[in-house]
């Protein structure tokens, strides 16, 4: 004790004034009994708590109790080396400039030995050297202002986005939401690589990164960088019933496994029990709290469970999230637009009803295991919920976010043709536009030009560019076209009819002609989309023809039936439900 009071003496005459002035804690006092004798349990269960203080209790920052007494506060800067913390308030209480030697004093606490101090963080006993700045801490002092205990929680988030510019001190990222922040870094930020240290050096400008943040009203500190590696990305989402987890070889066990395609559940190849590795940083959640495996073992056999699996080196799935669902609640599916969102909620463009987000709810976007922050409106999302058997409320969870059947940039059109510049561009009277599932009708005129490259095709075939006038016997004037556009080009207008059923499916077998062309396909796994009622609805195989002027799309291209090849998952505009049908786009995934 002499030596640290020495110490800070040494350090600075202001730190041995704070100490002394530690004997009588400046802060707001509450009434709340805090039993000595029960630290333990007690103290550390009030830091799994910080989260849930809604704001009234964060105005108040200290526990008094028998013997004892309790405050409250984000860590501003912890130093054991030169002995002290220094701490403020969530609501930004203890940043003021204009005050800050009177509050630097009141919330600044000197260790006396660090070795005897009680820390417990996220619920773990720990050391006071692991306190970082932005961590949410409780700390106990006895009466003489000594302190005698820490209980703290980490408040690290995730963001995901795009490195735009990075610097020795600091870093510029597009997040996925577009918007765009520049944060300090340092010396102490460490990156990392399929979860192995680099150096800046291997960063490259445009990575996909995750940063591991710790964010409160006065900052954002920085702690991790991780670079997206594209061979660790979700490569399956199954649902199955829990039968054990075999703590022996860490695998989760799992009965009639399904896993989930473009919405909807598929049931596996492989019948009867499924395993599925569980490493260290899998996390498992049940009623929107972590669970560990040994509780899931205790508690939750036989219940139905969503596991998020990607592949490692060899093709062994591994298990990075297990979320437990309530047999009782109904499971609803969505396939639809997400138009707003907030971090506990989603609004969809085609549903009355919002649908809740919880820690239990499985985010993947673009392949990636995120979280809500990432979730941007407009983003077209396959959302499996669970309808709660009580209150009739939806919870999400799983929302896979990914493009849809290979269009990124190449848009589709549809309308009359109004006028028609020979070789130069054509004119729609008034349009739609194919929005992945469904069109949205736009009443004013759109032109585009027409180049060597343009593509026309009639019923009968490839027509000349020469021929494609608005004028004469053989006018196009008042036909209606489909139009593949890119950058405001036609790259093919098609005659076909019009088609409002889009269907998807599975090819499994190809149909030729005498020549050995392509004229069709048979598809399997198919689902029809309602328009109506906004939801994919299960049909009979499918046998599917292709016409002379029928359009095929994959991966941005127009391509030919000879490109199409069994096991292709597609997507075709036809003109209903019925089994048989002539296909007049083909959109492959």
């Amino acid at each position: 004790m002499k030596f640290r009071i020495f110490e800070i003496f040494k350090i600075s005459v202001t730190r041995l004034l704070i100490f002394l002035l530690l004997l009588t804690p400046l802060f707001v006092y509450y009434e709340d009994a805090y039993s000595q004798g029960e630290f333990e349990g007690e103290f550390e269960n009030l830091g799994s708590d910080i989260s849930e203080l809604d704001a009234n209790s964060v105005a108040r920052s200290v526990i008094e109790s028998e013997g004892s007494t309790v405050v409250y506060g984000i860590v501003e800067e912890n130093n054991p080396d030169f002995g002290y913390i220094t701490l403020y308030r969530e609501d930004g209480w203890g940043t003021s400039p204009q005050n800050a030697q009177i509050l630097s004093i009141e919330r600044t606490f000197v260790y006396s030995d660090i070795y005897s101090i009680e820390v417990f963080i996220n619920h773990k006993i720990d050391s006071v050297n692991n306190l970082e700045t932005g961590d949410s801490v409780f700390i106990r002092l006895d009466l003489a202002g000594n302190i005698t205990g820490i209980s703290a929680v980490k408040n690290y988030t995730h963001r995901y986005g795009t490195l735009l510019t990075l610097d020795k001190n600091y870093i510029s990222i597009e997040y996925e939401d577009e918007t765009h922040q520049t944060l300090s870094i340092d010396s102490n930020v460490k990156f990392y690589l399929s979860g192995v240290r680099i150096d800046t050096n291997t960063v490259k400008d445009g990575d996909k990164i995750r940063l591991v943040v710790n964010s409160n009203p006065k900052s954002t500190h920085v702690r991790e960088i991780h670079i997206e590696d594209e061979r660790f990305k979700i490569t399956g989402i199954y649902k199955g019933t829990l039968a054990y987890i075999d703590t022996t070889s860490d695998k989760i066990i799992l009965r009639n496994m399904e896993q989930l395609e473009n919405g909807r559940w598929k049931i596996c190849v492989q019948k009867g029990f499924s395993g599925i590795l569980i490493p260290n940083d899998c996390r498992l959640y049940y009623d929107n709290n972590l669970i560990d495996k040994e509780y899931a073992n205790k508690n939750l056999k036989g219940m139905e469970v969503y596991v998020a699996v990607r592949k490692e080196f060899g093709g062994v799935e591994n298990a990075m999230m297990i979320s437990f669902r309530n047999y009782r609640d109904s499971e609803i599916f969505y396939d639809d637009i997400i138009v707003n969102k907030s971090q506990k909620e989603i609004e969809l463009l085609n549903s009355i009803s919002s649908i809740k987000m919880t820690q239990d709810t499985m985010v993947i976007k673009d392949g990636r295991l995120t979280h809500a922050m990432s979730i941007a409106q407009q983003d077209k999302a396959y959302i499996v919920a669970n309808r709660d058997y009580e209150s009739g409320s939806f919870t999400a969870g799983i929302i896979e976010i990914k493009e849809r059947f290979g269009i990124k940039a190449l848009r589709v059109y549809r309308g009359r043709i109004i006028d028609i510049k020979a070789n130069r561009n054509v004119t729609l009277e008034s349009w739609s536009q194919f929005n992945g599932l469904r069109w949205t009708y736009n009443n004013t005129p759109k032109t585009f030009d027409i180049t060597y490259d343009t593509r026309i095709v009639g019923a009968d075939g490839v027509i000349n560019n020469r021929s494609f006038i608005d004028f004469g016997q053989n006018s196009f004037r008042d036909t209606s076209v489909y139009i593949i556009s890119k950058d405001e080009k036609a790259l093919v207008i098609s005659t076909a009819p019009y088609g409002n059923q889009f269907s998807s499916g599975e090819i499994y077998q190809l149909i030729f002609d005498d020549s050995r062309q392509i004229t069709g396909f048979m598809l399997m796994d198919t689902a029809n989309y309602d328009i109506e009622k906004y939801e994919w609805n299960s049909s009979t195989d499918l046998e599917v023809n292709l016409l002379s002027n029928s359009i095929l799309i994959k991966n941005d291209e127009i391509i030919k039936p000879s490109d199409l090849m069994v096991g292709d998952r597609i997507g075709i505009l036809k003109k209903d439900t019925s089994d048989t049908e002539d296909a007049y786009i083909v959109i492959v995934d």
